[in-house]
């Protein structure tokens, strides 16, 4: 009986293995990828059908600003099915890039009481409650040079002539906002309280939303628990209680790409970018870099995909100060050496401001990346201890976010002392001193100015220094304040 009915299980057995092969094959786990369609040639409707056809779910829809998806897939022939779609240009994983690699970590957090007898300096009041402009409402800073740390310890400031420029009445507009991709912000420290829009700061890594609840219970997803974000964000707009910023009375905009190794992904950077253009952000500061090799398909596609949505953001009237990137340990590279190199996200879009750093002395930090393909301009960013001129007085001091896991010691401490401070140097924080000069500016007219004129203006009124004219280690030269605000 059962010799009887083998041809006819062997039939449906072959029945089913052909059903099979004519099934998607589903991997255990599902991959995201970047998409780009040449921009002049591809129907939207049909993209996005295709993609949907291939087995991908479009999780972020960018096909009709610059011609990019994000698609999320578990078929493992997506790529192979999705290629035929017409005017398809490339595909590619959305590759996960560590900026955190050349971010050295400050060795100490400063408490205010610290900050009285610091290596760089110090101050004379001990206590929050006592400081000059503890009093001030957000936005209502009338005298950042009140601010405890800024004449003994913030260089930074005063090379830049920013105090002739608050002098005359330029401290900002709360109209005119700054957008900060990085790591998050920290909007409950004291000196950023109040400066930070909360309703329109957003998280692109969702990640790492479960791990901020876990630890800081209630906290938004945009916490900051690295330092870097926070960092930055009060570089350019602040209360002015312990150290002073370019741009005290505008608006911060935390946008969150960066996880607390400072590791991000390509998706996470183009949705950030696109989000800051959607809610037409004044000012973009891009306060992290690292060198990508665009002989990998899936650093080019990053580098390709940044590139189309910073040249969006810029269309929409953005003005970009982008970080032009370091080597800590080994010292900068010329970015102009090796074309299959790029400095990511800022190299190969001209229209950014991307920067070198440059301490108190005006040399360049020999840490800092240059080449006349890369920087357009220096700011002040610091430079180390050991070389000529490098004396301890060249780092910044700025807020480090109370969510920080990197450095413990920045979370909440005591009652009696909340907060803390660090200081860093590096190119990064010279692209966030640039974005408080452009927002500055552009609070003279209400945030009515184009990224294109604020751009035009900072370059013309930068201090030439290195090489008359354009270098390519000081671009244009140092970005001035003062000079920016009040000559045309």
């Amino acid at each position: 009986m059962l010799r009887n009915r083998l041809p006819f299980v062997l039939v449906i057995c072959a029945f089913l293995l052909t059903l099979g092969s004519l099934s998607p094959a589903f991997a255990a786990e599902s991959t995201d990828y970047v998409v780009m369609f040449d921009e002049s040639n591809f129907d939207i409707d049909e993209a996005r059908a295709s993609l949907e056809a291939s087995g991908g779910t479009i999780i972020n829809d960018y096909l009709e600003e610059i011609g990019i998806a994000i698609v999320r897939t578990n078929t493992l022939n997506f790529v192979g099915a999705a290629s035929s779609t017409h005017g398809l240009s490339t595909i590619a994983e959305n590759v996960q890039i560590n900026f955190g690699e050349n971010v050295v970590t400050p060795a100490h957090a400063y408490s205010l009481a610290d900050l009285t007898d610091s290596p760089y300096g110090n101050i004379a009041t001990p206590s929050l409650a006592n400081l000059p402009n503890a009093d001030l409402n957000p936005g209502g800073v009338t005298d950042p040079t009140l601010a405890a740390a800024y004449a003994p310890l913030q260089w930074n400031m005063r090379v830049m002539e920013t105090e002739r420029a608050w002098a005359e009445g330029h401290l900002g507009d709360p109209n005119v906002t700054v957008a900060v991709l990085d790591s998050g912000v920290d909007w409950t420290h004291p000196e950023v309280a109040g400066t930070i829009d909360t309703d329109r700061s957003r998280s692109f890594v969702p990640e790492e939303e479960a791990l901020i609840q876990e630890l800081f219970p209630g906290a938004f997803p945009f916490a900051d628990l690295h330092f870097h974000g926070t960092f930055h964000a009060a570089i350019i707009a602040c209360r002015s209680l312990v150290t002073a910023c370019v741009a005290p009375n505008t608006t911060i905009v935390g946008i969150k790409v960066l996880d607390q190794t400072l590791s991000g992904n390509a998706a996470a950077m183009v949705n950030g970018i696109m989000y800051a253009a959607r809610i037409k952000v004044d000012v973009l500061a891009i306060t992290f870099a690292k060198k990508l090799d665009r002989s990998i398909p899936e650093e080019r596609q990053a580098f390709q995909a940044i590139r189309r949505a910073l040249l969006h953001a810029w269309d929409r009237g953005v003005f970009v100060a982008a970080d032009g990137g370091a080597d800590v340990f080994i010292g900068g590279v010329d970015a102009d050496e090796d074309g299959a190199q790029a400095f990511f996200p800022a190299q190969g879009t001209r229209q950014n401001v991307t920067v070198s750093s440059v301490g108190k002395d005006n040399l360049t930090a020999n840490f800092s990346n240059w080449g006349s393909s890369l920087i357009v301009a220096a700011g002040p960013g610091g430079h180390f201890a050991g070389g000529a001129g490098d004396e301890p007085g060249n780092h910044v001091l700025s807020p480090c976010s109370r969510f920080s896991t990197l450095i413990p010691s920045c979370q909440t401490p005591t009652d009696e002392d909340p907060v803390r401070w660090v200081f860093i140097i590096g190119p990064s924080v010279a692209s966030a001193h640039v974005a408080g000069v452009a927002a500055l500016v552009d609070s003279t007219r209400g945030g009515a100015i184009h990224g294109s004129w604020l751009r035009s203006r900072l370059l013309r009124n930068s201090d030439d220094l290195g090489e008359p004219g354009f270098d390519n280690r000081y671009g244009r030269g140092r970005i001035n304040a003062y000079k920016a605000v009040t000559l045309p």
